[in-house]
């Protein structure tokens, strides 16, 4: 971190910006293994201006770097700036033609929401970022059609987002990916809310537990 510092001050002085660019991503990891979440978005903000600075190039490398600050903003709980970060990152992932980074930032943009609130927003990027997709099996594209069942309608769009979820979580059977599928399963009592769904909500929640114990 001390040495990001410095490079950063360097850089803004004239100095050369790749160092002070690699030092900060360094600095952003070794904050976030110490769970210092709020002090890695600093770094990786410091990582962009870096990257700015020195005009240096590659924006599929201010994609991920925006990518790992919205991460880290999420992680440290500020979620606003969160979702507009990955919002960012969206668009300039479409720019670049991205498929991946796209659906990453979806996932991230949609994965929180106000209870009760529809938000088209995020409904809107997940659909794109689906309908980029290769329709071939992957984590990627379960991820997604899991959260895009989570974020439908309840009262408009209630079987839809049951036959999201089952499809979403057969993919994630048929890949063997158990994160994967333990992410999904612990979505079950946000989609099947309904009184009569008891026993499948009870069964689901079994079953992530049980993925869960068996990962450590």
């Amino acid at each position: 971190a001390e040495i990001a510092h410095h490079m950063l001050r360097a850089a803004r002085a004239g100095g050369d910006s790749e160092p002070a660019l690699e030092a900060s991503v360094q600095a952003a990891r070794e904050a976030s293994a110490r769970l210092a979440h709020a002090e890695a978005a600093a770094h990786y903000e410091g990582a962009l201006e870096a990257a700015a600075l020195g005009e240096l190039p590659g924006d599929e490398r201010r994609c991920r770097l925006l990518a790992a600050l919205a991460e880290a903003r999420r992680n440290a709980g500020d979620l606003d700036e969160a979702q507009r970060r990955y919002g960012e990152t969206a668009s300039l992932a479409r720019r670049l033609g991205s498929v991946e980074l796209l659906a990453e930032a979806a996932l991230g943009y949609a994965e929180w929401q106000l209870y009760g609130v529809v938000d088209h927003a995020a409904i809107e990027l997940l659909q794109d970022a689906l309908d980029r997709l290769p329709e071939e099996d992957s984590s990627l594209r379960a991820g997604l059609l899991g959260l895009l069942a989570v974020r439908l309608d309840p009262q408009q769009d209630q079987a839809r987002r049951e036959e999201l979820l089952r499809e979403a979580i057969a993919m994630a059977r048929r890949l063997d990916d158990p994160p994967r599928l333990t992410r999904l399963l612990c979505l079950s009592p946000l989609v099947h809310w309904k009184s009569e769904s008891s026993e499948r909500r009870s069964a689901d929640a079994a079953e992530a537990i049980a993925l869960a114990r068996g990962a450590g």
